[in-house]
């Protein structure tokens, strides 16, 4: 019997680990959108960071918001 329980064990653990290996996205991740760094003063970065928390949003997306409201406004079309 412990052979049986041993074997399925063993089948299980193959399972899980073509699946870990075959995969390096994030469970948790939503989507898969690309994205490219920018440079950002320092100072800026902390009040964007300070925003982020104060908001619960993900820096990316509150920065991503920012941009395409700028991208809409008179003064770059």
């Amino acid at each position: 019997m412990a052979n049986n329980y041993d074997d399925q064990l063993a089948a299980l653990a193959k399972k899980v680990e073509s699946k870990v290996q075959g995969s390096n996205i994030s469970p948790y991740s939503l989507h898969k959108e690309q994205t490219k760094s920018v440079q950002v003063r320092l100072s800026q970065w902390k009040k964007l960071k300070m925003m982020s928390v104060e908001k619960e949003i993900k820096l990316v997306d509150l920065v991503g918001q920012m941009i395409d409201f700028a991208m809409q406004s008179e003064k770059f079309k």
